[in-house]
């Protein structure tokens, strides 16, 4: 399960985190037609995507996977990078990993690669990369059977790398253009 919250005091410089929480929002809409998706501005439109993907979700999340397996692909793509960015600028990688995410892991470089965040897909990759190499010394660090000593100088290089990378690949305009190139995608009503 996906423990998400607002992000007001978000790690990275980022100052566009994404604010993945569930009360709030925006657009509280159960769906979202041709004419309602061209009327939403671009700085508005990957909120109001996320919003609208989460209003099948129970508010624990308890049904989570169930919900996203249920997304077509290009709704899954941003949902992951959401969710990936969210935790990452909020907890760092580290806390990403053991914060049940390790699920969207792997799937994060393609989900990267699908927009055309080739930088970002790189920092994945190494931070994966990181993961697998350690994974047995970090999962008895994170249940406690070993002290923790370079857990989070594993990670704390990738943190920096990724937080920079947002000076380096507008991340925000490839999702809003991904989401715009694939609008029948994210429709989820057609009018008559």
């Amino acid at each position: 399960m996906v423990v998400l919250a607002s992000l007001s005091n978000c790690k990275g410089p980022h100052s566009d985190c994404p604010s993945l929480y569930l009360a709030g929002r925006a657009y509280q809409d159960t769906i979202i037609t041709s004419e309602m998706f061209d009327t939403i501005a671009d700085k508005e439109l990957e909120q109001a995507i996320i919003d609208n993907l989460f209003v099948n979700m129970y508010r624990d999340l308890s049904n989570e996977m169930e919900v996203v397996n249920s997304f077509t692909e290009p709704q899954r793509t941003i949902y992951i990078i959401s969710v990936v960015e969210a935790q990452i600028n909020h907890d760092g990688f580290k806390e990403f990993y053991f914060h049940s995410m390790i699920q969207y892991a792997e799937k994060s470089e393609d989900a990267f690669k699908q927009i055309g965040a080739t930088k970002f897909a790189n920092v994945m990759h190494k931070a994966n990369e990181v993961l697998r190499q350690n994974k047995e010394q970090l999962r008895k660090e994170h249940v406690g059977t070993i002290e923790s000593s370079n857990q989070d100088s594993l990670f704390s290089k990738l943190d920096g790398e990724f937080y920079r990378t947002y000076g380096n690949e507008d991340l925000k305009k490839l999702k809003i253009e991904f989401i715009r190139k694939n609008k029948p995608a994210f429709i989820t009503r057609k009018t008559s």
